[in-house]
């Protein structure tokens, strides 16, 4: 309470100053103008939102809570909440919170909080580049920055950091719906040039709003006479259930219908001044009217002069009223304005451009041209398969119809060449998917690195182990990567000291897909896990631990690298005795329960203590490997949620349905191609099966094989247009040189290959085209409804 007013303040740790709402400061200080004397001052400062607010002045008040009285130093400031209160506050009276129990204690006093959810604000920043043309309006999609739980209304109002960036463009203030964090956005560019407004620039605020009861209208209201007349003249063909129908619709939209003596509503967002010199603005004289028009004009000047629509001036123009068979000026085109005109039965229409200042003429082109001038455009060779920018422009220095550039976009996304060779803009990226371990030799991973020069041993791989849980790392030099080998080592080495792992992983490399391996993991009882082909990601801790072995190595090795296998015992003890990131712990403690002696340790003797005995060495030792154990899980816990959290703002795309088809990226290589010139997605794949939100089974159209693969290497699928013809040769061939037999032969096995046939896949048509979600449908101008095109 302050003064007579109660007050609700807001406990905000995140601002660094207390703030008093202008319109509590006025109630509380009514009538009484020796309390809180207000000392001005032009403060600014910055909300949460990015909003820039100025203060009117500072005060100092006494804040009672219960029989406690708080003197504290106030800035007044029109804000949304009756007041803040700040670190400054929190930090004079050596405040504490408990956030658990909802408690904030003053010296030794405690006082409850309680959440105030009555409104939010948040900001909205464009998800997307966008481009806006000259003196156009455009819809397009926004992205609010928010994380919990948000209301499913709000309200968008506009922030002024566009035109304060030297953008000039303009947002509208919307209603909208915030569910799925996305909501349109209403942009004006007002003016003559073209601007991009690039992704992640903040527009507005988002709002909560007050969903009020719907009140009904009662049927005892009268109607307001324009909408009674309204609705009986709609209504005279109609049976009951349409009247009703229209009536509701006139009801429910009667506010926006002008009734008789109101007035047209304006805006004050845009002024602009015209400048005409000494010249009157006016220069067409009045000339004597028709005796039975002059009633009808004065009536109508005189309800715009009551209504504000134009002034008493000394200037004055030509009043002119249509006659009603006139209101249609027909051209032999149809009803257009002066940007077409037609020539030797031909339609162009009038294009200035503002680089040249000059005006050049586009052929209208008709619907049975449109896939010519696209195949030329960019299928042929003068085309070159280029993005769809460049097409656009190529196609409008000659030609123009309506939704040119929805259809160049359609038609470039439908190429069978380009999807099969390029890259989408942004690749598709799922959520990270955690691997949950609770204790040591649970889940082991293993891969081989190499090769590497063969050394005195005859060694030239390295078969790396690792355990998830405790992070320990077993590597052994092995002379080549045949599965008898792995299984020698796997077996011999590492089961015969550590045991037998309950969880294998490892990639789809031949060694371990073997039949020995299988047998062996089944003669052990081990489960046999794998990557998915083309996904290292999935066995990402070996694949780290591969880099930091090569690394250690490196640095002492000689100049011709052939004793590597010598250094590895050394690099494997440098690992273990390390603390690691995710644990907090080293390998040695998880691993054997203590540390090992290394010449770090022995600079200094350790402090003299009596040797237990072996019951107390033992009871300690497990003792201290079970505390190990419990804060392991909880330190694995957080760090894997913190990576998840940080890989996932990189997640992109939207998850595939069953029976939609895809692309696959399949980076190949070929022998006796080059990988630069390669096209590495192949396709069309149908979607099988949704094994989780990163593994989807595959299908290739026209194969029985299924596959398994990561949603990172899928890209969506277009269907071409059924008429539509691969460009295979240029129309000007270049000239052909004669292949050798060998080349010929080489190129014939090449056909063979059942992954590398992107001709083959490029002829197979899919039945069913899969849907574009997310996909915003373009309209054609009004001014183009009434031509009909041949």
């Amino acid at each position: 309470m302050i003064g007579q007013e109660n007050v609700r303040f807001l406990v905000d740790t995140g601002s660094t100053i207390s703030l008093l709402n202008l319109e509590m400061y006025s109630s509380i200080t009514e009538g009484k103008p020796g309390l809180y004397p207000l000392s001005k001052n032009n403060l600014q400062f910055e909300t949460v939102s990015g909003e820039i607010i100025t203060s009117l002045g500072t005060t100092s008040v006494d804040i009672k809570v219960g029989v406690h009285v708080f003197t504290q130093q106030v800035v007044v400031a029109d804000i949304p909440e009756s007041g803040i209160l700040g670190v400054d506050f929190l930090d004079k009276f050596g405040a504490q919170m408990d956030f658990k129990k909802k408690t904030i204690y003053i010296d030794g006093n405690a006082f409850h909080l309680s959440s105030d959810t009555r409104k939010l604000c948040c900001k909205v920043s464009l998800s997307k580049d966008t481009y806006i043309p000259p003196n156009s309006e455009i819809i397009t999609t926004g992205k609010i920055r928010f994380r919990g739980d948000w209301f499913p209304e709000g309200q968008i109002e506009p922030l002024g950091s566009l035109l304060r960036q030297n953008y000039s463009v303009l947002m509208a203030r919307t209603l909208v719906n915030t569910v799925g964090n996305c909501v349109p956005i209403r942009l004006m560019n007002i003016s003559d040039e073209p601007c991009t407004v690039p992704r992640g620039m903040g527009v507005g605020l988002v709002h909560t709003v007050q969903i009020c009861q719907q009140l009904n209208r009662s049927s005892d209201t009268p109607r307001d006479p324009l909408l009674q007349s309204l609705l009986e003249e709609a209504c005279v063909d109609l049976d009951d259930e349409q009247k009703q129908k229209v009536e509701k619709l006139l009801d429910k939209y009667s506010d926006i219908f002008l009734d008789k003596g109101g007035k047209l509503g304006r805006t004050d967002i845009l002024q602009h001044v015209i400048d005409t010199g000494d010249s009157p603005p006016i220069k067409l004289r009045p000339y004597r009217l028709p005796i039975h028009k002059r009633d009808e004009i004065d009536r109508q000047v005189q309800d715009m002069l009551k209504q504000g629509l134009c002034l008493s001036l000394m200037w004055r123009s030509l009043p002119f009223l249509m006659s009603p068979d006139k209101v249609a000026l027909l051209k032999p085109t149809g009803i257009c304005g002066n940007s077409f005109e037609l020539v030797d039965d031909v339609l162009y229409r009038k294009w200035f451009r503002l680089e040249t200042d000059e005006i050049s003429r586009l052929v209208m082109a008709p619907k049975k041209l449109r896939q010519k001038i696209l195949t030329l455009a960019h299928d042929d060779v003068s085309g070159g398969h280029l993005g769809i920018t460049k097409t656009v422009q190529k196609v409008r220095q000659r030609f123009y119809w309506v939704n040119l550039q929805s259809d160049v976009t359609d038609w470039i996304k439908s190429c069978p060449i380009c999807c099969a060779r390029k890259n989408p803009p942004r690749k598709n990226r799922a959520e990270m998917e955690n691997i949950r371990v609770g204790e040591p030799l649970e889940r082991v991973a293993m891969d081989i690195t190499g090769p590497f020069p063969i050394t005195k041993f005859k060694n030239r791989y390295v078969l790396v182990l690792m355990d998830y849980f405790t992070k320990w790392v077993e590597a052994y030099p092995i002379p080549d990567m045949g599965s008898c080998t792995v299984a020698r080592y796997f077996c011999k080495e590492f089961i015969s000291r550590f045991g037998v792992p309950r969880i294998f992983l490892s990639d789809q490399g031949p060694c371990f897909e073997a039949r020995l391996f299988q047998q062996l993991c089944d003669l052990f009882g081990i489960h046999k896990t794998r990557t998915s082909s083309y996904h290292p990601m999935t066995d990402g801790l070996v694949e780290k631990m591969n880099h930091t072995l090569k690394n250690v190595i490196a640095s002492y090795i000689d100049e011709g690298q052939t004793d590597w296998d010598e250094w590895l015992p050394f690099a494997l003890m440098a690992i273990r005795s390390s603390v690691q990131e995710t644990t907090g712990m080293t390998p040695n403690k998880l691993m054997f329960g203590r540390e090992i002696n290394i010449p770090l340790t022995l600079l200094h003797e350790p402090l003299p203590s009596s040797p237990p005995s072996h019951i107390e060495y033992i009871g300690k030792l497990q003792d201290n490997i079970n505390k190990a154990y419990d804060i392991v899980r909880g330190h694995m816990k957080t760090q894997q949620k913190r990576q998840k959290v940080n890989y996932d703002l990189k997640q992109s795309g939207k998850p595939y349905k069953e029976n939609d088809l895809v692309w696959l990226f399949t980076p190949r290589k070929k022998k006796g191609l080059s990988p630069k010139l390669q096209k590495f997605w192949v396709g069309p794949y149908r979607i099988v099966k949704k094994l989780s939100d990163a593994n989807y089974m595959i299908q290739l159209e026209g194969s029985l094989a299924k596959r398994i693969v990561h949603y990172n290497r899928l890209k969506i699928y277009v269907t071409p247009h059924p008429d539509r013809t691969l460009v295979k040769k240029p129309i000007i061939s270049p000239p052909q040189r004669p292949l050798s037999s060998d080349e010929g032969s080489e190129t014939e096995d090449m056909s063979n290959d059942e992954s590398g046939n992107e001709e083959g896949v490029f002829d197979q048509q899919p039945q069913t085209p899969p849907s574009i979600p997310g996909r915003r449908r373009r309209l054609p101008p009004r001014r183009f409804r009434d031509y009909v095109f041949y």
